[in-house]
């Protein structure tokens, strides 16, 4: 009779304790799918509004370098439209115009000594394509501050650069971009240049922007 009951008493529990198991398997197949959705979701915001971002920069960097301003070699003039402009962009820290050699010959800031960007890879990257070039976290030797770069090549007639024309754009692009986005909680975005550099990270960026990270 022991056998029975204990027989009985197993076949009650062990359909449970499997209802159970696959019960608590498939919340957490759930519970998976909705953690990966909110992260597509925030990284579908981040890099949308990156790529926006990107795209704005080309557009007017391609502009300025049609200006005749930045063609007639007179830094008065071409300071005062960079100056102009710096005042339209918020989100640029800086625009300027660097020589072949990669001396700045103009800049909506002030330049209070020679500054030659010669070694930075937006410089030396929109020179060698003759092409829209973006480049990586950087500290400005103008402003002073983090930046990413995008430069374009200022050509002439025949298509041989004559210069190059960069903005330099502010790290607080992502925190403004998502400021009104309702992040889960727990979750951190973060967004790095191609050596892992920290550009923007969501929530508390206070002491990551510059800093590499320790896993690829």
């Amino acid at each position: 009779m022991r056998l029975r009951l204990h027989g009985l008493v197993g076949l009650v529990l062990v359909p449970w304790l499997v209802l159970v198991l696959y019960t608590q398997a498939d919340e957490r197949k759930v519970a998976i799918a909705n953690v990966n959705g909110d992260a597509m979701r925030l990284i579908r915001i981040a890099t949308s509004n990156q790529a926006a971002q990107i795209e704005a920069a080309r557009e007017l960097l391609t502009a300025f370098a049609r200006l005749p301003q930045l063609r007639t070699k007179n830094p008065a003039a071409c300071n005062a439209l960079l100056a102009d402009m710096l005042t339209a962009y918020p989100l640029y820290l800086n625009f300027a115009l660097a020589e072949l050699d990669g001396n700045m010959s103009c800049s909506a800031l002030p330049l209070r000594s020679p500054v030659n960007v010669a070694d930075r890879p937006y410089f030396t990257l929109a020179l060698e394509t003759r092409r829209f070039a973006i480049g990586d976290y950087q500290i400005g030797r103008v402003t002073q501050l983090p930046s990413i770069n995008y430069a374009y090549p200022v050509v002439d007639a025949a298509g041989n650069a004559e210069a190059v024309v960069f903005a330099a754009q502010s790290l607080s692009w992502l925190t403004r971009a998502l400021s009104n986005v309702e992040f889960p909680q727990g979750a951190v975005l973060v967004v790095t240049d191609r050596n892992g550099t920290v550009l923007a990270r969501m929530p508390d960026a206070e002491g990551w922007i510059g800093r590499i990270l320790p896993e690829q």
